[in-house]
């Protein structure tokens, strides 16, 4: 006999998102770590931002955002938000309940902007790269980096030798197009 989907009815339901998440998930031990350093740094958060006013997004939130975005390469603030509405990890990783959901996007953004900005990101950044380090969680034997996350001005027009040795190419290109002289590089042998 063929079943048939019923619709889910709306129900109430306590969920516990410290125990969805399974003990040995590496997000924990990074959590554990990364909540130590924003203690550390908590007497700092409070110098931005003032007294009165409407409560802003937790600033370990926005901080712990970015830890999830380079983990998981989210490429953009309105796609993590998105991903934030469903992903009980994510929700559990930033201490939000599961019933607040998700951030609004532009309220987000501009937060994110507002706090990154502060000497005290710098900080943050600082101390979870050396914890890192400390760990045996980076190495300098090779690096890897998501192309999409990493905004480049550089075009094929702007490469020239550090030695100098296009130096007169580029002056000659330059009474063609003064704005961005095109080199042929074609042939070349890179330097080694």
């Amino acid at each position: 006999m063929r079943g048939k989907a019923q619709v889910q009815p709306d129900f109430l339901t306590v969920v516990n998102l410290n125990e969805a998440v399974p003990a040995d998930h590496p997000l924990r031990a990074i959590k554990r770590r990364v909540d130590a350093v924003l203690q550390k740094l908590s007497p700092l958060f409070d110098q931005l931002y003032a007294e009165k006013g409407q409560p802003s997004i937790p600033p370990e939130q926005l901080l712990k955002a970015r830890i999830l975005t380079a983990l998981y390469s989210v490429r953009s603030e309105r796609l993590f938000c998105e991903q934030l509405a469903y992903n009980l990890l994510w929700l559990w990783f930033l201490d939000r309940e599961f019933s607040e959901g998700s951030l609004d996007r532009s309220v987000f953004a501009k937060n994110y902007e507002r706090v990154l900005s502060a000497e005290v990101a710098k900080l943050f950044f600082v101390e979870v790269y050396d914890l890192s380090r400390q760990e045996g969680w980076t190495s300098d034997e090779h690096f890897t980096a998501d192309g999409t996350l990493i905004e480049s001005w550089a075009s094929l027009k702007s490469f020239v030798r550090k030695d100098g040795g296009d130096k007169k190419k580029v002056d000659a290109a330059k009474d063609d197009d003064p704005g961005n002289p095109t080199i042929n590089f074609h042939g070349r042998k890179a330097l080694q």
